[in-house]
């Protein structure tokens, strides 16, 4: 069976899923996981045209090697605000990796961009334009 999103609050599709798994027999690897919904398109196009372009655009003005794609911008600013650390079982630091953007979910990232554009305000005097009020859809 390979991943599926299958709605749980359905009577007739949980009781589907349990019929199934009461038929398995040996060793399975089973993972359910509630369903959130990652950033859509209109808030990726907004975040790469209303912040990271004139991130990138202040940045080459202050004389920096950022390539045409603005690639090296967008890491820049989810090194700067996505960082996370990573612990051991005593809660020590062990390493520390940058979340991608992609797995964020809607609600995180507006606040990601909420970051983004607090930063370019103080930082660089840039004022990011607030976005059409369906992004987030």
């Amino acid at each position: 069976m390979k991943e599926q999103l299958i709605d749980l609050s359905d009577p007739r599709t949980k009781g589907l899923l349990l019929s199934h798994v009461r038929s398995l027999e040996g060793l399975h690897r089973v993972t359910i996981v509630k369903h959130r919904k990652i950033r859509t398109n209109a808030q990726n196009s907004y975040y790469h045209a209303c912040i990271v372009a004139p991130w990138a655009d202040w940045l080459r003005e202050m004389g920096h090697e950022i390539g045409d794609d603005n690639d090296e911008a967008h890491r820049m600013l989810a090194d700067r605000f996505l960082e996370r650390n990573v612990h051991d079982e005593n809660g020590e630091i062990i390493g520390t990796y940058t979340q991608s953007t992609s797995k964020l979910t809607t609600v995180e990232f507006i606040e990601y961009n909420d970051q983004c554009a607090q930063f370019l305000a103080e930082f660089c005097e840039i004022v990011v334009l607030p976005p059409d009020p369906f992004y987030n859809r």
